[in-house]
């Protein structure tokens, strides 16, 4: 049974409604809670280099930052928990979206017989480049297609969240509906379990 002493630190990314929901339930019992979603995967957890959106009562900041700082890199005050998680959701967003139009981009070199090591090396030059494109195609050119560590079926979740968010928002909702629909068919092929960058040979 959890005290009026606890501080729960929620770190995944969640749907709109649901860590204001959680606030309210737990405020009831007189629960501190603090949404934390983080940026980066695996890898940067390891070396302690993740970025975290935090959302919470300003008072408890100062000590979820703390706690964070264990294994972050930058901690990120955004004010209250629905705000750090639509802030969470539009990064995700950006970056996905980012991740996406990588992937599609080194398919249809390899479909064209585009030679992928110079057209990394000329998309590196131009405003394309991005720590999507290095992570992906660096290991692409050893046709190591596990450069970025996130699932299809993650990112179906979280284009769902994000497309909900946008309803209201027109041009928004169609690059993230369009952008979704990419990852549905994958799921909808067999691919949910694989990593999104792995689709670049499906």
């Amino acid at each position: 049974k959890l005290n009026t002493k606890t501080i729960i630190i929620d770190i995944p990314t969640h749907k709109v409604g649901y860590s204001t929901n959680l606030y309210n339930k737990l405020l009831s019992l007189n629960i501190d809670y603090v949404v934390s979603p983080v940026m980066g995967g695996p890898l940067q957890a390891e070396e302690g280099i993740l970025g975290a959106i935090v959302g919470c009562n300003k008072n408890k900041y100062k000590f979820a930052k703390n706690i964070l700082l264990n294994f972050c890199k930058n901690v990120f005050y955004f004010g209250d928990t629905e705000t750090a998680v639509k802030a969470k959701l539009i990064s995700n967003f950006l970056s996905l979206g980012t991740t996406t139009f990588v992937i599609e981009t080194l398919k249809a070199a390899n479909k064209l017989n585009i030679d992928l090591k110079k057209i990394y090396e000329v998309a590196k030059l131009g405003s394309g480049n991005s720590v999507a494109l290095n992570r992906i195609a660096e290991k692409a050119l050893n046709d190591d297609y596990k450069g970025y560590i996130f699932s299809v079926n993650n990112a179906l979740k979280d284009f769902t969240y994000i497309q909900e968010l946008l309803k209201d928002m027109p041009d928004a909702e169609k690059l993230s509906s369009v952008t979704k629909s990419f990852y549905k068919n994958a799921k909808e092929n067999g691919y949910g379990d694989l990593l999104i960058s792995e689709l670049i040979k499906k």
